[in-house]
């Protein structure tokens, strides 16, 4: 997978890098590797983002439950966007859980 990101990113020379849905390849690395391979190739994924100097986005569908999850170190910020049920109605939120970098708050 991340041979696959290396190809795409090198051919086109993007500023901004878009995974989705980040949770697939998760899932798709997890039911063929141990949690050290997957903390691996998330560390390994970090460095080539960094050193290709793009903004990036890896969406995921995620249940709050996993919001401690490892694959989360990596992020410069991370967006919660949920529905939530209060009284009759639907509510949609975002919450903000970790905002690190100035230009991703910059961004928002």
């Amino acid at each position: 997978m991340l041979e696959r990101i290396k190809v795409e990113v090198e051919r086109y020379n993007p500023s901004l890098v878009i995974v989705d849905s980040f949770r697939t390849v998760v899932t798709a690395l997890g039911s063929r590797a141990d949690e050290l391979e997957m903390q691996h190739f998330v560390q390994k994924l970090a460095l080539r983002l960094t050193s290709w100097e793009v903004t990036s986005f890896l969406i995921g569908e995620f249940g709050e439950s996993e919001a401690r999850d490892p694959i989360f170190t990596i992020a410069d910020g991370v967006i919660w966007m949920l529905n939530e049920i209060e009284r009759n109605s639907t509510m949609r939120k975002m919450r903000i859980t970790k905002c690190a970098d100035t230009h991703f708050a910059r961004a928002l």
